[in-house]
């Protein structure tokens, strides 16, 4: 179902190979690390990477995988990404 929430493991080698970022930028992502970035936007050729304080995404044309989707700072920015999604998908049915 489009927009729904879906929890998945993925282990971050795959997930590097499956989107073609180079493992810095998931490390990025990373907790431990996070100290060292308190902002940050990286473009890749198949995702986006974001880290904004807590939030941490990969943004992919498809998808969006958070690092930590039961953290109450990031979980209450789900439903409207949800609704975004849904939205911007709905606007290119109609194209």
């Amino acid at each position: 179902e489009e927009g729904a929430c879906v929890a998945v493991s993925i282990e971050k080698h795959r997930l590097a190979s499956m989107l073609r970022v180079p493992m810095r930028d998931l490390r990025m992502l990373e907790p431990n690390f996070s100290n060292s970035y308190s902002a940050a936007i990286l473009c890749r050729e198949r995702c986006i990477v974001l880290h904004l304080e807590q939030v941490r995404l990969l943004i992919t044309a498809e998808e969006v995988y958070l690092q930590d989707g039961r953290n109450a700072s990031v979980t209450k920015y789900l439903p409207e990404l949800q609704r975004r999604l849904l939205m911007r998908k709905l606007k290119l049915m109609d194209s």
